[in-house]
């Protein structure tokens, strides 16, 4: 059921406004949840579906507003769940100045719980963070993909397994945006008070295969979890400055590394690979038979006129965190800017799960050394 007004194809009718979430309880009880900045709940009348029920009020502030004191710092994107007898109120969250060792950011999921579904609430933590927070080689936390965004989403059980799903940006702008899933654990202590406890999901190439990708499966590039350049990006809408390598956005824009998406390849390009850039994916499952024998990788790409390396890493992108060098690829400026695919002999690849990444080294700065389409292990 849709409230669309009947006069107005632009306007609706009720109170739902900016982002909103409608949840029909156990017992037929229809709620509405909504804002921007400042949260909005409401218990609405089951013939609309969208109006306040008559002598019920609006609750406003549900939860403490990005602006107002609270840890809740609540922004948009409302979405709410009954998790046996909890109610779970899932949102995108301003961080503060400084948690996480990062500048404040609406790029997290957060989640807070209560008995009632217009509260009161007690704050959860964290679902999902789109940075990527993760240490560098100097011990600092980073953001290992795009510093900054927006990001929607919500939980979900699936075969007895729960999920987050959110989406991240790519491209130079906040309206380029990939869908993502990471699995979670959730617990809930039922009963007045109960807790409960969800797991901050990991930003990871994975998705739903939860042993780890297949690496004698072809995957697009655009799947990377650690995308980072030589120095922090500055992104800030809608001028944004990129010092490394990102995810091209899937559609025509004036940026000339943005391309319309492939259907026949499935696949998102990754750009801007200068010198000290690091692609990165988690996680690939590597078996015995691939471990043991000798293993290649084949990797489709765009050479871009540089003279350069790509030094294939296996765990971590640096030897310092007990990262690996299995492999190189050579990159010459004379070779033809079109697609191509370049093969690599590996070394020391164990059995199990590992994160392979990309480093990026030339002695031309700042110029991209090729465009990473997909890849494949065999």
């Amino acid at each position: 059921m849709c409230n669309w007004n009947a006069d107005n194809p632009n306007k609706v009718d009720g109170v739902l406004q900016f982002d909103p979430a409608v949840f029909v309880d156990d017992d037929g009880r229809v709620y509405g949840y909504w804002g921007f900045e400042r949260s909005y709940a409401a218990e609405f009348d089951p013939a609309t579906m969208a109006t306040v029920k008559p002598g019920t009020k609006i609750v406003e502030d549900m939860i403490s507003g990005r602006n107002q004191p609270g840890r809740f710092r609540f922004f948009e994107a409302s979405s709410i769940r009954k998790i046996k007898d909890k109610y779970v109120f899932i949102y995108s969250r301003f961080t503060e100045d400084g948690e996480f060792g990062l500048p404040t950011s609406n790029y997290t999921l957060a989640y807070c719980y209560s008995d009632n579904p217009l509260g009161p609430w007690t704050y959860g933590g964290t679902i999902i963070d789109g940075r990527g927070r993760e240490i560098n080689e100097q011990g600092d936390t980073i953001a290992s993909a795009v510093p900054d965004g927006n990001t929607h989403g919500s939980i979900c059980e699936i075969g007895g397994q729960w999920y987050v799903f959110y989406h991240r940006q790519t491209g130079t702008n906040e309206y380029a945006r990939q869908a993502m899933v990471a699995p979670i654990d959730v617990k809930v202590e039922e009963g007045k008070g109960g807790k409960v406890v969800i797991s901050e999901g990991e930003y990871n190439s994975n998705g739903f295969a939860l042993d780890g990708l297949d690496p004698l499966e072809r995957h697009s590039a655009g799947i990377a979890c650690w995308l980072t350049g030589p120095k922090p990006a500055v992104h800030e809408w809608p001028n944004n400055t990129f010092y490394g390598s990102y995810v091209a956005a899937s559609y025509g824009t004036d940026d000339k590394f943005d391309a319309p998406y492939d259907l026949r390849n499935n696949t998102n390009q990754v750009v801007n690979n200068t010198d000290g850039s690091i692609v990165g994916y988690k996680y690939f499952n590597f078996s015995e038979e691939s471990s043991d024998g000798e293993l290649t990788l084949r990797l489709r790409l765009i050479p871009e006129g540089v003279d350069g390396t790509i030094e294939v890493m296996a765990d971590r992108p640096w030897t310092s965190q007990g990262g690996r060098l299995i492999g190189k690829i050579e990159l010459k400026a004379d070779m033809p800017q079109n697609s191509i695919e370049m093969t690599a002999d590996l070394e020391g690849v164990p059995a199990g799960q590992h994160a392979i990444f990309f480093v990026f080294k030339s002695a031309t700065k700042e110029r991209s050394l090729c465009t990473l389409e997909d890849f494949v292990f065999e």
